[in-house]
């Protein structure tokens, strides 16, 4: 018996070492033939021609993996109703429960891996086995480190259902925080759905903590025990793209204003338990984090699929990774340079939106990571704005999710289901360049807008099929229009190792008014940069759990919309079917929107956006600000181009407007404003009061002064004033934030909020101090917070008179002053500013230490000194060498010293009290004195 067991491992490790050298083939994972040796299985099943053994229970029940397409890992042998020419069986061995990735290395040492296991009974027997570095309860997951040796022994285990290795060292993917709503519609898709800020829907941020105190967060979020230890910027900075207040300016301003949110750990690299999900009524759950390239469907996949298709209504975000320019590095496409070099094994599962960037015009960024999918699926489904990191993308998205569910809820009372979300993902983005999607930017660039108006206009189907069962839909359209049909299904979870991974195959065709058939986009998966390069071609799809149809200008006519199940192998699968009809011939704004601003930021260059399908191909671009009259930015703008950038000037404030002249069409855009960040200070900072100002801005009308309570910035005193007292009882929370305000629904940019505390301000007087000038005399500084209640101020030497001033003023209306005292008092000076309040009472401060000489070349002071103090010397510019000494009452000198600068303090530790003599020596020069040290 234990020479047959040797033999067979020698056997295995055998192809092993060759699989190592090698691309991996079925015949790998062959054990022997089933007509010479009939043990028990699990079997390998290899079928040919155009035999569809998926369409048999018996097969589905007992799949273990799919090797490719038509070879199958089966549990048990059954019995087949076909050729047994196109059918062959074989004894596996277990190699199938082993990912290629391990089995493509050579390696002895011990190495980490990733198990999933079946039943909890086969915990304790790895762990006398191997070091078990952790296991998760909920995926039947575990981690261990072993041997080569000591991980084929684990293959041997019954309960052990599959071994790879996938990364669990996840890092975020995004450098800096560039929140831009615009080129994403979220502006206008606020317009149609004003009240979808997300105060139904509760968002999961999975990565490491983010601050629930920051200021545009805080109060809004909730711990459930599955965080992360740690927090860091980067976690913030997602959830504020997500659900940023706008409390601290418009960059904090999220997707979702009023969503919670709630935080986990990434640590694993794993979606959280069902009841995580359920208990807290999360519906969306947002990575932007990445971890290696691991080009095949894996445990991790699986368990990303699985979560979603347990929970219907909840959908996951992936980020698509920052290595966009690198050749892949795993799997399949391994070598391919700039194509699937997706950073993690769990952004190839296929019910998750995975998103990547491009700029703010939709280019492609370099950086964003790449599709295909291992099998050739296309990923990423969506990109979105961000110049800094797809981390930041895939947050946008999940805010736009955010707003679609909010509304849903709003119309049906419940959340959507995911896949309906995903399918008005896809229908409402805008497709970017060639038609259909490609593996860069998928089905386009998301589109919060026109996602939120086929939601409102309930431009869907919900359905339900079995096996070869069809489902018709018929749609009209009155007028010619762009047509795009977008099917979605949440397909069952493969198992780990299946390729490919689709497990229910749904097809999609429209029927025109001509009776043509319109088959969705498809891409070809050759291994090779110039085949993924090709634009989409029509065909049938055997690989996404999405497919898409679209065609531009069709004619009016009733469209007939055909979903077929052309192999399911579940019981039934339920789709969604999401359709877009946009009109030829029309022009509309997409920004600005009511209250938009320009620049968006307050100092970013901004674009007007827009959406057409005229027949012109130009147009005339016009703003009219302060309804001054009509400017003209561009006499020739390409209306293809859908964007213009402008940057207003400095001198250009207020209310404005923009119009599109095209032929002798006139297209008006909504009313904006035109503004940069109100400067904020804190000129009181006293007592029980504070002082906030701002300068004076042209047509604004009043001022709104806002305190955080509670999660929001909320308003506690008017003024046409610049500046406001407020009682520090109205600012709790310490910040403070001024709006001003214009007649109308479009209002300027606000001041970014402060800390009034952390403003260094202080009861007026900021700071007072001297300035000594060589032959020219004494400046005091003054810099006052405020000339609020200030009716003089006044300035004193306190060497020639504490009672007369050398300088006063009345009203002042500046906050800084540099005051020159010609004659100063010789050597030591001492200064003091008094200003008198509207109130009766008066403020003061002195300044002292200034010296200034006009005649005496030197100053030793003070004079008695004492002891264990400093004597002060400061001398005038001398030529050469300037040399300090001390002598006592015999002669000897006690002490001596170089002076490098003009002002110089010397200690006396250790000289006892007494008369000394000094003596200054300066060049051909010496001065001499007595000095007393008491």
């Amino acid at each position: 018996m234990i020479l047959r067991f040797i033999f067979q491992w020698i056997i295995v490790l055998a192809t092993v070492a060759v699989c190592a050298q090698q691309p991996l083939d079925w015949r790998d994972y062959v054990k022997d033939d089933y007509s010479k040796n009939r043990t028990s299985g699990p079997y390998l099943l290899r079928f040919n021609g155009e035999v569809d053994l998926f369409s048999s229970e018996f097969v589905q029940e007992n799949i273990l993996r799919k090797l490719d397409d038509k070879t199958l890992i089966l549990k048990d042998y059954v019995l087949l109703n076909e050729n047994i020419d196109q059918v062959q069986w074989y004894v596996a061995n277990n190699l199938w429960k082993i990912s290629e990735n391990i089995l493509k290395e050579t390696f002895f040492q011990e190495s980490k891996f990733l198990i999933h296991f079946l039943s909890f009974d086969i915990v304790e027997q790895v762990k006398s086995r191997v070091n078990v570095l952790s296991v998760n309860d909920d995926h039947l997951t575990m981690r261990v480190r072993c041997t080569r040796n000591e991980l084929f022994q684990l293959a041997d285990m019954h309960g052990i259902r599959f071994i790879s290795r996938e990364s669990q060292d996840p890092v975020e993917e995004a450098r800096v925080l560039d929140l831009n709503l615009n080129p994403n519609a979220i502006p206008r898709a606020r317009i149609l759905a004003p009240d979808a800020n997300g105060d139904h829907v509760t968002i999961s941020v999975q990565e490491r903590r983010f601050d629930p105190d920051d200021l545009d967060l805080i109060g809004r979020s909730f711990e459930t025990g599955r965080e992360f230890e740690s927090q860091n910027n980067h976690a913030t900075e997602m959830a504020t793209i997500i659900a940023g207040a706008g409390n601290s300016f418009v960059t904090g301003a999220g997707v979702l204003p009023a969503a919670t949110l709630t935080s986990s750990s990434f640590a694993e690299v794993l979606p959280m338990p069902d009841s995580y999900y359920t208990t807290h009524k999360i519906v969306i759950q947002n990575h932007s984090y990445g971890t290696t390239q691991e080009g095949f469907y894996g445990i991790q996949a699986q368990a990303f699929d699985r979560s979603m298709h347990q929970n219907p209504q909840l959908l996951h975000l992936l980020s698509t990774g920052n290595v966009g320019a690198e050749p892949s590095s795993d799997g399949p496409y391994e070598g391919v340079t700039g194509y699937a070099n997706l950073t993690g094994n769990f952004k190839h599962a296929k019910n998750p939106v995975v998103v990547g960037a491009v700029d703010t015009l939709g280019r492609v960024l370099d950086y964003s990571s790449r599709g295909p999918a291992f099998d050739g699926r296309i990923k990423p489904e969506l990109v979105a704005y961000s110049m800094f990191g797809s981390s930041n993308a895939t947050a946008l998205v999940s805010g736009i999710v955010g707003m679609l569910q909010d509304e849903y809820f709003r119309i049906w009372g419940d959340w959507a289901p995911s896949a309906l979300v995903k399918a008005l993902l896809i229908a409402g983005a805008d497709d970017l360049d060639e038609p259909g999607p490609d593996h860069i930017r998928g089905y386009g660039n998301a589109n919060a807008a026109k996602s939120m108006e086929l939601l409102q206009e309930q431009y869907f189907f919900a359905g339900e099929l079995s096996a070869n069962d069809t489902v018709s839909y018929t749609i009209t359209s009155e007028a010619p229009a762009d047509l795009t049909v977008a099917l979605v299904w949440l397909d069952a979870p493969a198992n780990p190792g299946d390729a490919p991974a689709l497990v229910n195959d749904l097809d999609l065709e429209v029927m025109t008014p001509a009776a043509e058939v319109l088959h969705p986009w498809v891409l070809e998966t050759s291994a090779d940069e110039e085949s993924l390069g090709l634009s989409a071609s029509r065909g049938v799809d055997r690989l996404n759990p999405v497919e898409v149809v679209s065609q531009h200008s069709v004619p009016a006519g009733e469209y007939v919309i055909k979903v077929k199940g052309s192999s399911i192998r579940t019981a039934s699968q339920q789709f969604y079917v999401v359709y877009r009809l946009d009109p030829l011939n029309e022009f509309s704004w997409e920004y600005p929107v009511v209250g938009s601003h320009f620049p968006y930021n307050g100092e970013t260059g901004t674009y007007f956006r827009w959406k057409s399908s005229l027949s012109e191909s130009a147009g005339s671009l016009h703003v009219n600000v302060n309804n001054e009259g009509w400017q003209v930015l561009n006499d020739e703008v390409l209306l293809s181009r859908e964007v213009y950038r402008w940057q207003p000037d400095l001198s250009q404030t207020g209310t404005a407007v923009a119009r599109m002249l095209v032929g002798l069409d006139t297209f008006l855009a909504d009313t904006f404003q035109v503004s940069r960040a109100l400067p904020l200070t804190v000129g009181i900072n006293c007592g029980d009061s504070v002082l906030v100002q701002w300068p004076q801005q042209p047509n604004i009308e009043a001022y709104a002064v806002q305190a955080l309570q509670g999660a929001m910035m909320q308003t506690i005193n008017f003024t046409p004033d610049t500046l406001v007292l407020l009682k520090k009882n109205l600012l709790t929370e310490g910040w403070v934030k001024v709006q001003p305000m214009v007649s109308g629904n479009a209002q300027p940019l606000p001041s970014a909020a402060i800390r009034y505390d952390n403003q260094g301000a202080g009861c007026i007087i900021q700071s007072f101090y001297q300035e000594v000038v060589a032959d020219t005399g004494v400046y005091l500084n003054v810099r006052l917070g405020t000339t609020y209640g200030v009716e003089a101020m006044s300035l004193y030497d306190l060497r020639q008179s504490d009672s007369e001033p050398f300088f006063r003023i009345e009203n002042p209306q500046q906050t800084t002053w540099r005051i020159q005292q010609e004659q100063p008092s010789e050597g030591h000076n001492r200064h003091r500013v008094t200003l008198h309040l509207a109130n009766g009472q008066m403020l003061s401060e002195e300044t002292m230490g200034g010296y200034y000489f006009s005649e005496l070349p030197y100053v030793v002071f003070p004079n008695p000194v004492p002891q264990n103090d400093f004597v002060r010397v400061y001398t005038r510019a001398f030529d050469g060498e300037v040399v300090f000494e001390l002598l006592d009452t015999q002669g000897n000198r006690v002490y001596r010293k170089q002076l490098l600068l003009s002002q110089v303090s010397i200690p006396l530790s250790g000289l006892r009290a007494g008369l000394y003599t000094y003596r200054l020596s300066a060049g051909t020069r010496t001065y001499s004195g007595k000095l007393l040290i008491e």
